[in-house]
């Protein structure tokens, strides 16, 4: 997955993203945000709606035009879904 589209760039603002691009941002908010599958795993498949999802929220918040808003590729070829993170069952301390 790329944070943007061809032709464009990939935003970083004060006003959104604590300090990180509006797509890493993203990234981190769904791997926090998702709910592990019938396996205990969070895959990439998983992500990629909800990372598009929340760059397109961004980019509004902080102001950009529409025909300007920065929009995620993905490009996978992939036989199985990757697997990004196994959560831990227990909890952090």
């Amino acid at each position: 997955m790329f944070a943007c589209s061809d032709r464009q760039e990939a935003i970083e603002s004060a006003k959104a993203g604590d300090g990180h691009g509006l797509f890493f941002y993203s990234v981190l908010e769904a791997i926090k945000t998702t709910e592990p599958n019938k396996q205990g795993q969070i895959t990439w498949e998983q992500l990629v709606p909800q990372i598009r999802t929340k760059v397109s929220e961004l980019t509004e918040k902080v102001g950009v035009a529409e025909r300007d808003r920065q929009r995620p590729q993905y490009i996978g070829n992939f036989s199985r879904d990757p697997v990004l993170l196994i959560p831990s069952k227990e909890a952090p301390n």
